[in-house]
C-alpha cells in the first residue's frame, strides 16, 4: 500500500507538517509561510484550498472574506482586491505547487467538495508522485479523491470527541487512507487501533511541547503544527 510510505518516513519520529506553513513567521497560506516552514526543517506543509466562481483554486482557509463575500461567488480577479485589503495573499494553488514541488510532503486540504477533479489534475501535473496527499472534513471530497486517484492518499479530518471503532468503520467505508484528529480529542486507543490496521494517523494542531511528546510516544504518524521549527528541535532531542 502506498499509504505505508508515511509509516516508513515516520520511523525515527513523527512527520512534522507546518499548519498553513509557518504562520508565526509569515501570513498563513502564503508562499513565504510555506517556504519558511521548509527552511525550519519541517517535513512538509498542510495547506487549505478554496475554489473561486470561475474555477480557480487558491490557498486560503476561510470560505469568505472578512467583508462577508463568499470566495465561491467571486471570480479570481474580483477576489484579489478584497483579499489583499484584508491582508491575505490568496496565492494560486498552481504557484504553491511549483514552489514546493520536490521539496517536501504536501497535505492538501480541500475545504469543500465539488472541485476534486481540478485539484487532482493539478497535483498530478505539478507534484512528484508519492509526495502529496489530499484531506478533508467533507466525506464526499475524501471519497471522490480516492475514486479519481486511487494511488494518492486521501485522509479524513475529524474534530471533537472521538470513538475509535466508529471512526475506523467510517474511514474504511470511505476507502480513506487514514485519519487526522484534533490533538486533544484523540487518545492512545484511536492511534493504536488505526496503526494496527496500518492506517496513518495525524494530529492537529499541535503547538504544546508536552502534547507533542505525548503524541509522539503514542505512535502518531505525523504532527500538524503552527510551530514546525520548535517541534523539529524538540523531537530531535
Amino acid at each position: 500500500m502506498f499509504e505505508d510510505r508515511f509509516t516508513e518516513l515516520a520511523r525515527r519520529r513523527p512527520l512534522i507538517l507546518g499548519h498553513r506553513g509557518s504562520p508565526r513567521f509569515a501570513p498563513e497560506n502564503s508562499l513565504e509561510s510555506f517556504r519558511i516552514a521548509l527552511e525550519q526543517g519541517a517535513d512538509g506543509v498542510e495547506l487549505d484550498v478554496q475554489c473561486t466562481a470561475d474555477g480557480v483554486l487558491v490557498a486560503h482557509h476561510d470560505d469568505a472574506l472578512p467583508s462577508g463575500e463568499s470566495i465561491a461567488s467571486l471570480r479570481y480577479a474580483e477576489l484579489l482586491p478584497g483579499a489583499h485589503r484584508a491582508g491575505f495573499e490568496m496565492p494560486l494553488l498552481s504557484d504553491v505547487f511549483k514552489l514546493l514541488s520536490g521539496r517536501g510532503l504536501l497535505n492538501i486540504e480541500l475545504k469543500s467538495a465539488g472541485f476534486e477533479p481540478r485539484a487532482v489534475e493539478l497535483a498530478h501535473d505539478l507534484l512528484p508522485a508519492e509526495t502529496y496527499a489530499f484531506s478533508s472534513f467533507d466525506t464526499r471530497a475524501v471519497r471522490e479523491c480516492r475514486r479519481l486517484a486511487s494511488d494518492v492518499p486521501a485522509f479524513l479530518i475529524v474534530w471533537g470527541a472521538r470513538e475509535a471503532e466508529r471512526d475506523l468503520t467510517l474511514v474504511e467505508s470511505l476507502g480513506a487512507s487514514g485519519i487526522a484528529f484534533e490533538s486533544n480529542h484523540g487518545g492512545d486507543e484511536l492511534v493504536q487501533l488505526f496503526r494496527a490496521r496500518r492506517l496513518p494517523v495525524f494530529a492537529w494542531t499541535v503547538n504544546d511541547s508536552r502534547e507533542a511528546v505525548r503524541l509522539a510516544r503514542a505512535g502518531v504518524t505525523g504532527l500538524i503544527t503552527d510551530e514546525p521549527g520548535k517541534l523539529v528541535k524538540l523531537l530531535a532531542e
